[in-house]
């Protein structure tokens, strides 16, 4: 395989991760996590390929790519460094119907109750195959923390997906992203 070949899959991951997160403005610091296609669901749906996290002054972004948008749930799991534990964006979409529903919420450490987050937004695209999380700094750790991590599940019933899904030095099948300082 030629060099150019090798380094393509490199720059589509670039080129999506530049498009889900639009462009950030100087200072802000992100990660991207790719992740193979068909590891973890039943066929293409709602498979994650890639996730992008941007930390930026007043707002977290996470966009997540998936081979297909379809019904089912979105968790984005988020820490933040010395903070108070993790936090849960859960995102529920239904296309079953004429027009596409989805319920948005946030769950904080320690509780099963979803709290109000004003600001908190989930845009999915199903012509891009990608979902958008946008929560503002605030709602975590009432905004006083600096560098976070993210990790990404998927359900569909009881078929699931994990972002990243690699077994960790510690073992662990579903490590955190690397840390990601505020910009």
């Amino acid at each position: 395989m030629s060099r150019s070949r090798r380094s393509l899959p490199l720059l589509l991951a670039g080129v999506v991760a530049a498009t889900v997160l639009a462009t950030p403005p100087a200072g802000a610091a992100s990660q991207v996590i790719t992740d193979p296609a068909g590891d973890g669901t039943d066929g293409p749906r709602l498979d994650i390929t890639l996730g992008a996290l941007a930390n930026k002054d007043r707002m977290i972004r996470v966009g997540v790519e998936f081979v297909k948008v379809a019904s089912g749930d979105l968790i984005v799991f988020l820490q933040a460094r010395g903070g108070g534990g993790v936090y849960r964006v859960v995102s529920e979409l239904d296309m079953s119907g004429e027009d596409s529903a989805q319920s948005d919420y946030l769950l904080v450490p320690g509780s099963q109750e979803p709290v109000t987050c004003p600001g908190l937004k989930v845009r999915w695209d199903d012509a891009k195959d990608v979902a958008v999380v946008r929560l503002l700094s605030r709602c975590l750790d009432d905004g006083d923390y600096g560098a976070v991590r993210f990790k990404v599940l998927t359900e569909i019933g009881s078929d699931t997906d994990l972002m990243p899904d690699t077994t960790g030095a510690s073992g662990n099948v579903f490590p955190w992203s690397g840390w990601v300082a505020r910009g």
